[in-house]
């Protein structure tokens, strides 16, 4: 691989839960910048998507696709004390992955808060508990079983918007103090991030998204192309509509 830099050295096991187009563009960047073996990486997929790419790498490639009676069975043997999952997967649940972990000692991160397949359209389940703000309580929940601090730790919903951002905007918060001959060592806590903001005088941060994707063929007129994950962009369309006014983790019904 050119350009080998590596960041860290590490001495568990990854294990990568899912493995799309998220997935397959990680597992590079993970041999890349991390003193691991491919022997080390394990993947469980749902399907054969990426299975070249693993084999390009050397990295064992399982298909099995995950519910909520086989998880812990096909899981558990791959997840011991300080490895860590990778999830890349749709249609598995993000708080069952994470009590799984929690009880290995294994660490945890992925890009969104997923339910179990069909979970979005569940007309059993009331609409107001298939919404995200459902999804994220039903994963800060988890702080009550396993307090924070005292287990490996678990980063949720870390995609790019939101997730890799967050990086992008704090050190750019370093960059503007800097170049204004204020230079500071980076906070270590969110307040000490929100008083250097306001310091600098920065009221609002905004994120826009643009896709500059262009494919061959190109789109027609008229025509609607996806451009991400057809399974995340079909599930989450299927969600019930979310209107919020005012402090939203105070009126949600």
């Amino acid at each position: 691989m050119n350009g080998t830099v590596t960041k860290a050295a590490y001495a568990g096991r990854i294990l990568m839960v899912g493995f799309g187009s998220i997935g397959q563009g990680t597992l590079p960047l993970l041999l890349r910048h991390i003193d691991i073996t491919p022997q080390r990486i394990a993947i469980v997929t749902g399907d054969e998507n990426g299975q070249g790419v693993a084999a390009e790498y050397g990295v064992p490639f399982t298909i099995k696709s995950l519910t909520r009676e086989n998880y812990r069975e096909e899981l558990g043997p791959r997840l011991a004390r300080g490895d860590f999952l990778v999830n890349c997967s749709n249609d598995v649940a993000t708080v069952a992955l994470i009590e799984l972990c929690q009880e290995k000692g294994a660490m945890y991160i992925d890009t969104c808060i997923e339910p179990w397949a069909g979970g979005y359209i569940d007309s059993s389940i009331a609409p107001n508990r298939r919404s995200n703000y459902a999804l994220r309580e039903s994963a800060l929940e988890l702080n009550k079983k396993f307090p924070p601090g005292k287990g490996p730790t678990a980063i949720l919903t870390h995609g790019a918007n939101p997730g890799l951002v967050s990086h992008l905007v704090k050190q750019a918060l370093l960059d503007i103090s800097r170049d204004l001959g204020k230079p500071v060592k980076a906070p270590a806590t969110r307040a000490a991030w929100a008083e250097l903001s306001r310091n600098l005088g920065v009221k609002v941060i905004h994120v826009a998204e643009r896709d500059t994707q262009v494919s061959n063929p190109r789109k027609v007129p008229g025509e609607f192309v996806n451009t991400w994950s057809v399974e995340g962009f079909v599930g989450e369309g299927s969600q019930p509509s979310e209107l919020g006014w005012g402090s939203h983790e105070k009126h949600f019904p």
